[in-house]
């Protein structure tokens, strides 16, 4: 299925105000179409859904309207499905992160073979080859040189590991950040919608996010004062006389759910 989005600019919404800056390397976008609209993240290995992909892209379009600016990770990096276009969106001053284990060399090899066929020469990633586990908020923010405006969170999905890196994420973003979390309803893993639970539940005072969206086997979530608006936004864009929409609600907050 296409995925269908109305013609919306984000008018008319609070605390939104455009902002147009030369923010985005060329090369990079020539990139980003291909691997998009001509279909390069299907060539890829992994575990990814196009609905998911173009709300990322999306939500990277609002961000860069309301004038949201920091860097980008990925705990998580697989085949680099997502990473690479992740990598793609990123701007000019920003960098991007990326933490992984590589536990079998031969998933590292094919990780860095997809991703020399996407780069570009004006920006590298920074590659943490380490358990996740290990690293804290501040060796991030140090790696990055500052916070972040979008984090996935992809890695381990025990529960132990999936809550670590969920409060690394929480940490780490800006204010109106987006924090994609993967597989939260996927019955292969638990785990990971054990996290959560427990993040929401037994960590309150540390929670700055809300979810605001769930599609292509992601929850989204944003700092508290913009999930709101960003599902606002979504639903602004969303052409519900051709998607299957629902409306609900998860932790106390609405989210808009994209089938």
């Amino acid at each position: 299925m296409h995925f269908v989005f109305k013609d919306s600019r984000l008018q008319n919404r609070d605390n939104i105000q455009p902002k147009l800056f030369k923010q985005r390397n060329t090369d990079a976008e020539k990139l980003r179409n291909q691997y998009l609209d001509g279909g390069g993240w299907q060539q890829i290995d992994g575990w990814l859904y196009l609905k998911a992909l173009r709300l990322t892209d999306f939500l990277d379009k609002c961000q860069e309207f309301a004038n949201i600016t920091g860097n980008i990770g990925e705990i998580g990096l697989y085949f680099g499905k997502y990473f690479i276009f992740l990598y793609l969106i990123c701007r000019n001053n920003e960098n991007i992160i990326g933490v992984d284990l590589f536990e079998f060399s031969e998933w590292e090899k094919t990780f860095y073979q997809n991703f020399k066929n996407w780069r570009y020469s004006e920006k590298e990633p920074i590659i943490i080859k380490r358990n996740s586990l290990q690293i804290d908020s501040k060796e991030l923010l140090e790696k990055s040189n500052g916070p972040y405006r979008m984090f996935s969170v992809d890695g381990g999905h025990s529960t132990e590991v999936a809550l670590h890196d969920l409060r690394l994420a929480n940490e780490v973003l800006v204010d109106g950040g987006i924090i994609m979390l993967d597989d939260y309803f996927d019955p292969k893993f638990p785990g990971v919608s054990e996290a959560v639970c427990r993040f929401f539940l037994l960590h309150p005072e540390e929670v700055r996010v809300a979810p605001f969206l769930i599609t292509g086997n992601k929850l989204f979530f944003a700092t508290k004062n913009y999930a709101d608006l960003y599902r606002k936004a979504i639903d602004d864009a969303i052409d519900r006389a051709r998607e299957e929409v629902w409306d609900s609600e998860i932790f106390g907050s609405k989210v808009i759910t994209i089938l």
